[in-house]
């Protein structure tokens, strides 16, 4: 099973797995799904939309092929889905970023760091994303890395040319931004708390209410999501 999972990544199968079970909605309607918005008006974080698979446990297909099948969404969140939501100033990411900055910088001061580096004297070993962090050194290099972020955003703004993936968003039912639970918290955080106007993010999905409400028809087409997703966010007609 692990050759096949291998096999499966080496040779760009899992691209093509994606594309073919990605929403022709994001297709249709690429070019207007990257748009500026003030970092302030992501007010939540969503988690744990359909319940249900595409693709159940018991069916026999490598895992590698269940993940990237059931990790695929329509563009369109279902009525009668309810995404839970919570507050993004709660959420441990902005936590931690919001207490650097409260302490000018001074990681040392944050109760992260403080925590972080009592598990490291005990002996821990402390994972965060591809980080190993083994020694006091190591943390400190972590968290000099977050201290340049935020001091980069304060001085240049948003470079979205020093980042490699989009902070992903969904319109809410009543038209309100929303976190996708994908990559970009800590750039968010960081956007937040420095104030800066605006940032560029991907639509990754919008909730069928919210469309249904914004247009006479509640016909879900591209042409019908193109005409309200401008006018939500004032975007001029191509």
């Amino acid at each position: 099973m692990k050759y096949r999972a291998n096999l499966i990544k080496s040779n760009g199968i899992k691209k093509r797995l994606k594309n073919y079970f990605k929403d022709p909605l994001y297709t249709d309607l690429r070019d207007l799904l990257r748009v500026e918005v003030n970092p302030r008006e992501i007010v939540n974080y969503g988690v744990s939309l359909e319940s249900s698979p595409l693709i159940k446990k018991n069916v026999f297909l490598p895992q590698a092929i269940k993940s990237i099948v059931n990790s695929k969404k329509p563009f369109i969140i279902p009525k009668d889905c309810t995404p839970k939501l919570y507050p993004y100033t709660n959420f441990k990411t902005f936590r931690f970023i919001n207490d650097i900055w409260r302490n000018n910088l001074n990681y040392s001061e944050t109760d992260a760091y403080k925590a972080m580096m009592e598990d490291i004297n005990n002996g821990s070993v402390i994972k965060r994303k591809e980080k190993t962090i083994k020694s006091i050194t190591d943390l400190n290099s972590y968290f000099i890395g977050y201290v340049n972020l935020l001091k980069s955003m304060k001085e240049h703004g948003y470079n979205k040319n020093l980042v490699q993936d989009d902070i992903k968003i969904w319109i809410g039912t009543n038209g309100e931004l929303i976190k996708d639970g994908s990559g970009g918290r800590h750039r968010l955080a960081a956007a937040q708390v420095t104030g800066i106007k605006l940032i560029p993010v991907k639509i990754n999905r919008v909730h069928q209410l919210w469309f249904e409400s914004n247009l006479s028809s509640n016909k879900i087409t591209s042409e019908n999501l193109r005409m309200v997703i401008q006018n939500r966010f004032n975007l001029k007609s191509v």
